[in-house]
């Protein structure tokens, strides 16, 4: 992998505990780029303070570019709202709300010239009564601009095709590495 983005079970022992666990495995070696773009710190509150130290070495970052055969791709990644309400250890850390900072993001990624934005959001979709799509992902895809691909997570869904929504493809590839 080059890049990953961390979800609601990664809180599941604590932001202390989380820390920890990705400290030793960059103590280990190599690691992908790992991501939480949103992420908010509690200033007066130390129970997070070792995650946030992994932001500061930038062992996790709110953004990446990597370049490969001549395209720059550029990284970020949102939790969203249900994860966020799933991920009832993570306090102190809160997260911020997705569209704002994914605009704010994207602008960023297209200063630094990026050929293709990916978002990768642990938010989900899910289909409606009438066979259409709803979810945080889709309201994603319907306001932002300049966004080419959503990897979607969080809601399990298994989409064989990509669905557009508003010109954007959101994919996701099921549970558990299955797909």
């Amino acid at each position: 992998y080059d890049v990953a983005c961390l979800g609601n079970h990664e809180f599941d022992y604590g932001p202390g505990k989380l820390a920890s666990i990705l400290s030793s495995a960059k103590a280990s070696g190599e690691i992908p780029a790992i991501l939480l773009s949103n992420a908010v710190f509690d200033k007066k509150k130390d129970g997070d303070d070792s995650l946030e130290k992994l932001f500061t070495d930038n062992i996790i970052g709110r953004k990446f570019i990597l370049t490969k055969d001549g395209l720059k791709f550029g990284f970020f990644s949102l939790m969203g709202k249900v994860a966020d309400e799933n991920a009832g250890l993570a306090p102190p850390v809160t997260f911020s709300k997705q569209i704002p900072l994914a605009r704010k993001l994207v602008k960023e990624l297209m200063s630094e010239k990026c050929d293709i934005i990916i978002c990768l959001s642990h938010s989900g979709i899910k289909e409606d009564d009438s066979g259409g799509w709803k979810g945080e992902d889709v309201d994603l895809a319907e306001k932002v601009k300049g966004i080419d691909i959503i990897i979607s997570g969080h809601t399990h869904t298994l989409l064989p095709k990509p669905i557009i929504v508003n010109g954007i493809p959101i994919v996701q590839a099921g549970e558990f590495g299955e797909y």
